[in-house]
């Protein structure tokens, strides 16, 4: 398949040409693509060969699941500089997980037994009121004062922090809403405070 756009580098496959691509560049979306006689050498040669083509077959769900979400935030990063700074969010401040999701091990010299279950039913019959409670472990040191203390230097507002919770990225990877049930309990509350002063910051700015 010979492209129709003349002699110059990457001719003929219309905006799905990469600037970079050898002469009668079939196109990056051709069925083809990548595997032509004129894509011998093409530095990317191996990417068209290999890329899925046409539409994301995702977007139909991922629309699906945005339509009911009132505020949408795009984060986006490119090259040169990033214009205005809503500000600064301190991600994996810290672990939060709640006793009930914990697994327990005993450690020997043979290794490790995972007594999770009885220890679990232990604490159910003794101290019930545990399960609901959130076992908290520093994974950083952030006592110089760490993403807060940067951003009071600087003059960026800072949002506030995301501690690392199983249970949200558990969420993220089932396509759910950490909003939408109690199993986020460590990391929704965060997440609901900092969208709300974003929310506050464009309106004002």
């Amino acid at each position: 398949m010979e492209s129709s756009g003349g002699d110059g580098g990457g001719g003929g496959g219309g905006g799905n040409v990469p600037e970079d691509a050898n002469d009668h560049c079939p196109g990056t979306q051709s069925e083809n693509a990548g595997k032509e006689e004129p894509c011998a050498g093409c530095p990317n040669q191996q990417v068209c060969a290999t890329a899925p083509k046409g539409p994301d077959p995702d977007l139909p769900a991922i629309s699906d699941r945005m339509s009911n979400v009132k505020h949408k935030i795009l984060v986006m990063s490119g090259k040169g500089g990033v214009g205005k700074i809503l500000g600064v969010i301190e991600n994996m401040s810290g672990l939060r997980q709640a006793i009930s999701d914990m697994r327990f091990v005993k450690p020997s010299e043979s290794g490790e037994t995972d007594v999770t279950d009885w220890a679990l039913e232990y604490i159910k019959e003794k101290a019930p009121d545990l399960l609901s409670v959130l076992a908290c472990s520093e994974a950083f040191d952030s006592s110089k004062g760490g993403a807060e203390k940067m951003c009071h230097e600087m003059g960026v507002p800072f949002l506030g922090k995301v501690p690392m919770d199983p249970q949200l990225g558990k969420a993220v990877e089932e396509g759910r809403s950490c909003f939408n049930d109690q199993k986020c309990s460590a990391s929704a509350p965060a997440l609901k405070q900092i969208i709300e002063k974003l929310i506050k910051h464009s309106k004002t700015s």
